[in-house]
């Protein structure tokens, strides 16, 4: 992997960009995280035998696809051979409540494919050239830019060309627990009460769930949960008010779970 440049955490801007080649992704497939983040990810697939998930829903990648992820969504690659995979990676944080554009495009489904739009397959290659001539402080200046231009251009293509048959229905059931936690994220949520729902013992949805995503459904839930307050403490709601809409059983709960995940306080987020 190789991170071109780490942007830091305050502001609208990129938190950081890369280009990576892997050979062998398969001995190595422990190194592509299972993760939450709260910044917007584009991942542009060069090539590669891979498939990826987001929130329960695998799609298979094919070249020149670009992936488009939302921020709290559970993501995580699959190698599904020994092919080396080569892709670009572009986290960044803009305030979609100021960009309609921005929160159209990472709008499901996620998926670009640009392997006959030159212009924008440059613009991710010219983060390479910026890389290897401009000095640190110049690249992060031109490549804030270089993004910003490629968002509006692939949220004019994508207003036609969004490619939604990709995605490879293999477990409804981790679906369908993904989907019922987003959409009830602010009422009381534990194996339980989804079990209760979705007519399964509550061992057989703990178990089948933790098999596919690779996390605990309870360590999920509160991840979920947590990114959700985060959001809204960030655009000026109270920490505790946030911890009530959210049905965390008190604020010190809330508070322990919060100062995990983010390493600071939900005041400190308030004020970011």
């Amino acid at each position: 992997m190789v991170r071109y440049t780490d942007y830091g955490t305050d502001g609208n801007h990129i938190v950081n960009c890369g280009h990576s080649l892997q050979s062998h992704p398969l001995a190595t497939s422990d190194q592509y995280s299972r993760h939450f983040h709260d910044s917007y990810e584009l991942l542009l697939l060069i090539k590669g035998d891979v498939h990826y998930s987001i929130d329960g829903n695998r799609y298979i990648l094919r070249p020149y696809d670009v992936l488009l992820i939302p921020p709290t969504k559970y993501h995580f690659l699959i190698p599904m051979s020994d092919e080396d995979y080569e892709s670009y990676v572009i986290n960044l944080k803009i305030d979609s409540d100021k960009n309609e554009r921005l929160e159209k495009l990472f709008s499901p489904p996620y998926i670009l494919n640009i392997s006959n739009d030159k212009t924008v397959r440059r613009m991710f290659e010219m983060l390479d050239y910026y890389f290897e001539r401009f000095s640190s402080e110049d690249f992060k200046e031109a490549s804030w830019h270089l993004v910003n231009e490629l968002l509006i251009c692939l949220s004019y293509k994508a207003k036609d060309e969004f490619d939604n048959k990709l995605v490879i229905e293999t477990d409804s059931l981790t679906a369908k627990i993904t989907a019922y936690i987003n959409e009830n994220i602010e009422k009381e949520l534990n194996a339980r009460v989804i079990a209760r729902e979705l007519n399964f013992s509550e061992s057989y949805v703990q178990n089948h769930f933790s098999k596919m995503m690779g996390i605990g459904l309870k360590q999920y839930i509160n991840q979920k949960k947590i990114y959700a307050a985060y959001m809204d403490i960030k655009g000026g709601m109270s920490p505790n008010v946030a911890a009530q809409k959210y049905n965390f059983v008190d604020y010190s709960s809330f508070f322990r779970h919060y100062k995990k995940t983010f390493g600071s306080s939900p005041l400190e987020g308030r004020k970011a």
